[in-house]
């Protein structure tokens, strides 16, 4: 299966809860430190263009395709 096939199969759950947890965040780094397939990260990077994001994840494929789904987030994300 490729990475964007991939990236059509997953779609994160409770975003908007998550979204809901981190408002009160107005500027600086977010650390995710479960990356995964990057849809939270997506998620909250979209919500507050005045955040930026570190992303960390063990399985190096995941990343791959998190990279792809955070492209137009590049400047303000690192994985």
């Amino acid at each position: 299966m490729s990475s964007e096939t991939s990236l059509h199969i997953h779609v994160p759950v409770m975003v908007n809860e998550i979204i809901g947890i981190f408002e009160f965040i107005t500027e600086g780094f977010l650390v995710d430190a479960t990356l995964g397939l990057g849809g939270h990260a997506a998620a909250l990077l979209r919500s507050n263009p005045s955040i930026s994001l570190l992303g960390i994840d063990s399985d190096s494929q995941a990343i791959d395709i998190a990279r792809e789904r955070l492209e137009e987030f590049d400047e303000r994300s690192i994985l």
